[in-house]
């Protein structure tokens, strides 16, 4: 899938980035990330926004006191990431590394938060076991992992 995502990004084609401004799901996922903050406040700990493309998410996760890395394998996208952090004055780490080897991509570990807006549903099912592993790893004992994936589909004639 990353030939997809990198085609994509190249031509400026992301329309996934325009569901942060979705109210549905921008304010589920905002309510979810308020739950795992408590009733204390920052800073609430590590995060890790998985496959994060133009860093939305990891901003807005930075912007609330999360201590974040972003991990993209895209280079334009890790680009706009960056471009992306400057604007906002933030401080989020963007690391370029392949979700399912994040220990060889050195990002880290102990993340309390581990957020993933829509990578794992676009991966092979070996990739997924892989990312799975991979974020197992480099989680911390207590950490919750947030996915946004599309449900399996099966496509063509059902049979009976």
């Amino acid at each position: 899938m990353s030939t997809f995502y990198k085609i994509a990004y190249q031509v400026g084609f992301h329309p996934w980035e325009d569901l942060a401004d979705h109210p549905p799901f921008a304010d589920t996922l905002t309510r979810l990330i308020a739950r795992e903050e408590g009733d204390g406040g920052p800073p609430y700990g590590r995060a890790l926004d998985v496959g994060s493309g133009s860093g939305i998410w990891g901003v807005r996760l930075a912007q609330r006191g999360w201590d974040v890395t972003g991990v993209e394998l895209v280079g334009k996208a890790v680009a706009r990431a960056r471009k992306r952090v400057a604007a906002a004055g933030v401080q989020m780490r963007i690391v370029r590394a392949d979700v399912t080897k994040l220990r060889a991509g050195d990002v880290g570990t102990g993340f309390r938060l581990i957020l993933d807006t829509g990578t794992f549903h676009g991966l092979t099912e070996p990739q997924r076991a892989a990312m799975g592993r991979e974020i197992t790893a480099v989680a911390a004992d207590d950490a919750t992992v947030l996915l946004d994936v599309f449900a399996p589909r099966r496509r063509g004639p059902r049979r009976l």
